[in-house]
């Protein structure tokens, strides 16, 4: 008896871990598509989406404030999704591909999400 596999067809998990790496590259992206903005590192754990960004020297806490306004904005326009965004380096240097479930809920406390 022969089995048929249809590769076409992806598992449920498989689709959903696509769709949360889609919104967080979008986010990336998004925040990136700004000329202030240098590098951006962002992940997704029970809806809550992260994004930290690394810009450009600001200077006047006004500009910073728009410019996190801004970014917001269009991450989560791009996303589909609220985007909580950060510039504290320390969030940014944890976040990684690989990171563990205790990390990303130690960032999304040391935010107040």
């Amino acid at each position: 008896m022969d089995i048929i596999y249809n590769a076409q067809e992806r598992p449920a998990y498989a689709t959903a871990q696509t769709k949360t790496e889609d919104k967080v590259r979008a986010a990336e992206f998004a925040a990136l598509s700004n000329p202030l903005v240098f590098a951006a590192r962002a992940f997704e754990k029970d809806g809550n989406t992260v994004l930290a960004v690394l810009t450009e020297p600001i200077y006047l806490a006004s500009d910073r404030a728009k410019l996190k306004e801004l970014l917001t904005t269009e991450a989560s326009a791009a996303a589909g999704s609220p985007v909580t965004l950060t510039f504290d380096l320390d969030v940014y240097r944890r976040i990684s591909p690989d990171m563990s479930d205790e990390v990303k809920a130690f960032i999304i406390k040391k935010l107040g999400i």
